[in-house]
């Protein structure tokens, strides 16, 4: 089992050598798929501060415009995007000045109560429809940690429940999706397991985090590439410690 050590302004869950060794070769893998330096030089420094916690580089590597960013993303004519961890509408506001406010679809998923209160509250339109529940790779329900803002999260000891359904089993007025968006703390993987028709079918663009467990950052890349061999990988960073990393898929 890993340790976890805290210093200022980070947490980084430290993973064995050992562990390292087991997976170098998936590393190394995700490594070569990566379209550019920049991409490279924040996977390394990631895998680095897992390993001695390293993140010096990070800081030389902080971008703006997280999931957005205009070096790597084209705005398509009539967007259908899918917001997975919507919180109270952050990304959704990004997403419409992205766009300029010419999209076809929003939908948006937020299992926390308040958090989805807060984005009812101010994201009330046809085009924008908003889902109660969580994404994941089945239709159930399951334990969860609440009341924890942007931190909520799918837990086994958690004392609610909620509702988390496969995207590819939903009715929605559009299915072809041209964006998709996942800051889920942790619940990435199996999001996109159950999109995995869709993304096959309709190859959108993606902007999945891959901070939220070690093992993202090799299961998360080559799961997508997987799904769509020509997916293109890029990855960005948005802040100067160890959270938000981001990585986007486009063809």
């Amino acid at each position: 089992m890993a340790d976890v050590y805290f210093s200022n302004e980070l947490l980084i869950e430290y993973a064995d050598r050992e562990d390292f060794k087991k997976k170098a070769d998936e590393l190394r893998e995700v490594y070569g798929y990566l379209e550019d330096y920049e991409s490279k030089l924040i996977y390394k420094t990631v895998v680095e501060a897992r390993l001695i916690g390293n993140i010096d580089a990070l800081a030389r590597t902080c971008s703006v415009r997280q999931y957005f960013p205009e070096d790597i993303l084209n705005v398509a004519e009539e967007e259908v995007f899918v917001d997975g961890g919507a919180f109270d509408g952050d990304t959704i506001d990004g997403f419409i000045d992205y766009t300029k406010g010419r999209f076809k679809y929003i939908y948006a998923f937020e299992p926390d109560e308040c958090n989805y209160r807060n984005l009812a509250d101010n994201h009330q339109q046809d085009n924008i429809r908003l889902f109660p529940m969580g994404l994941y790779d089945e239709d159930e329900e399951i334990t969860f940690l609440s009341g924890k803002g942007g931190s909520s999260q799918i837990q086994e000891d958690g004392e609610d429940k909620i509702r988390v359904c496969a995207f590819d089993h939903l009715d929605v007025p559009d299915k072809k999706v041209t964006f998709v968006k996942m800051d889920i703390e942790g619940s990435e993987l199996k999001a996109l397991q159950g999109m995995e028709k869709t993304i096959q079918e309709c190859k959108p663009k993606l902007a999945i985090c891959i901070y939220h467990k070690f093992e993202d950052l090799w299961e998360i890349p080559l799961l997508i590439k997987k799904f769509v061999p020509d997916y293109r990988l890029y990855i960005r960073n948005y802040t100067t410690y160890l959270d938000e990393i981001v990585l986007y898929a486009v063809i």
